[in-house]
């Protein structure tokens, strides 16, 4: 039974998360990072292969469930950018004691997923545009190109939602236009934002394992939107969020997530592959 469970795509998924967990605190112990930074970075995988347990076996939410969800992130969205940590005019971050956390990363994807559950649901989707436009304020142009990317595949996948979507997608991609085309005035960490190029010109066969890592992460998610029907349009909306985020980091000083240092990314990668299980799961046995 066990031995059937961990079959194909199961074991796949095994192994990526394994070998993306390897990569990244190899990666971040070569480009500087110290043994508390390699500690927290490992904790944090371990603690979002939890998460994705848990999120693989969320069922759908309701309207109202969806909602207050949808509202709680608004919430951490406007805590962000009234009580949070500000680095030269930007408001990306919320300090939990000595640590800081990454709301959008950690936060976004799941937005989307409820957003996907529905996509006629104008009040969700509403609540989110508004979350989506307080992160995007707070001058955070990775996770505003994250959410142009997604609620762009989103309405993509569900294109008889357009009315609903399209506006969610056009401010998306407002704010991403007008964060990115802002000066950079935020320093680069080696083993952050530039962990690729730093580990490339040390160890090359590292740096090369590195962009595989980074290039992989929405594969799952992919997977999951062309396989699952039902499931498609939450599984390409997650997908192109981390497309998004992923891509942001060549386009200026944002992190590489998940394989760069940062616990927020980790752990929101793996919950929206739980999500993405949690989704095709319901279409397998409808």
């Amino acid at each position: 039974m066990i031995r059937r469970r961990l079959n194909g795509p199961v074991l796949a998924l095994i192994a990526q998360i394994s070998a993306t967990a390897a990569i990244s605190l190899l990666a971040i112990h070569t480009a500087g990072a110290g043994t508390a930074s390699v500690a927290v970075q490992a904790a944090a995988f371990l603690i979002g292969v939890m998460a994705l347990w848990a999120a693989s076996r969320t069922g759908r939410p309701g309207r109202g469930p969806r909602l207050i969800v949808a509202l709680a992130i608004l919430v951490v969205a406007v805590l962000v950018l009234t009580t949070g940590v500000e680095m030269q005019g930007a408001h990306r971050w919320l300090a939990l004691g000595p640590v800081l956390i990454h709301p959008a990363s950690l936060l976004g994807a799941p937005l989307l997923w409820l957003v996907a559950q529905d996509a006629d649901d104008v009040w969700t989707a509403g609540v989110a545009a508004l979350a989506i436009l307080t992160f995007g304020v707070g001058f955070d142009g990775a996770a505003s190109l994250a959410f142009a990317v997604g609620a762009t595949g989103l309405l993509t996948a569900a294109r008889g939602s357009w009315k609903t979507l399209a506006p969610l997608a056009a401010l998306s991609w407002i704010l991403a236009l007008w964060s990115l085309t802002r000066s950079q005035a935020l320093p680069r960490v080696p083993y952050v934002e530039d962990v690729v190029p730093t580990v490339w010109a040390v160890a090359p066969v590292l740096g090369v394992a590195a962009v595989i890592a980074l290039i992989l992460l929405s594969v799952p998610l992919l997977w999951v939107g062309w396989r699952a029907r039902a499931a498609g349009a939450a599984g390409l909306a997650m997908a192109g969020f981390w497309i998004g985020l992923s891509a942001a980091n060549l386009l200026g000083a944002y992190p590489a997530p998940v394989v760069g240092y940062g616990a927020s990314p980790v752990i929101g990668w793996l919950v929206a592959i739980g999500l993405a299980m949690a989704s095709a799961r319901r279409t397998r046995f409808q």
